[in-house]
């Protein structure tokens, strides 16, 4: 059984959606940016916090987990350098709260959700943060990483930026592989970079008359690009989506949009 932290949201609820297909999933969510909604029917859903070490307990207590997928966090850059404590108490203390209780109930099995804000060309790069939010998720994958070495757990994070509407059909086998890999190993801690190893610009959009410049945010990286040859080489993992095809999904899919986040 998988546990999904975070499912209710935007990308949590489209791997809800491919996971309901071969395995049973408990979805919990605080709702405070997800929509119950968006919550697959056929995956049990309890609202509640990842900081709620009480109420978390309860939920490994009921079902029997074998893997967690970490979604829960809170991912805004402005907000993070407005109110750092939100961040580091809902990204990192949470995330112990969340490893803690996995290992009173014997769960090993975690794939987690991190950024590329840490400016990793590859997955070994130097790491560079930018924001408190990019460092409370750095923080969180080197306690996973303690965590994997001292108490034996298996562990991939997925690093990425952001996701447009159907192109986060990408994610979602990102993912679904990532869990397929996780259970078979044993005492495994692995970083992945995700995209498709091309950089864009707003001008490539083709609707030039819809652009309004404006001043660069400071955390803002004026190039980024990841290094994706990790995951090909070891997962076997492509990305589908183009520029174009892209934002074709995106248009079509806010004009059918049936909740919000």
């Amino acid at each position: 059984m998988i546990l999904v932290v975070g499912g209710a949201g935007y990308i949590g609820s489209h791997v809800v959606n491919r996971l309901v297909e071969s395995e049973r999933v408990v979805v919990y969510d605080n709702l405070s940016t997800g929509c119950r909604e968006a919550v697959n029917e056929q995956a049990i859903f309890i609202e509640g916090d990842i900081a709620d070490e009480k109420r978390l307990t309860q939920v490994f207590s009921l079902f029997p987990i074998k893997t967690v997928v970490h979604l829960a966090a809170a991912g805004l850059e402005v907000e993070s350098h407005e109110n750092p404590q939100l961040y580091y108490e809902n990204n990192v203390t949470a995330t112990l709260v969340l490893l803690k209780i996995m290992r009173e109930h014997h769960v090993k099995n975690i794939v987690y959700s991190s950024t590329a804000l840490t400016e990793p060309l590859h997955e070994k790069s130097y790491i560079e943060t930018t924001n408190p939010y990019a460092r409370s998720k750095y923080f969180s994958e080197q306690i996973l990483q303690d965590y994997t070495m001292a108490y034996k757990m298996n562990c991939i994070v997925l690093r990425y930026l952001n996701a447009s509407d159907i192109q986060v059909e990408d994610l979602v086998n990102a993912y679904s592989l990532a869990i397929e890999t996780v259970v078979k190993n044993e005492q495994s801690f692995k970083i992945y970079n995700l995209g498709n190893g091309q950089g864009y610009s707003v001008k490539e959009t083709k609707e030039k008359e819809t652009i309004t410049k404006s001043e660069s945010r400071i955390e803002d990286t004026p190039v980024f690009i990841a290094n994706l040859q990790k995951i090909q080489q070891e997962l076997g993992l492509y990305a589908e989506k183009n520029l174009q095809r892209i934002i074709s999904d995106t248009w079509n899919g806010h004009q059918n949009k049936n909740f919000n986040f």
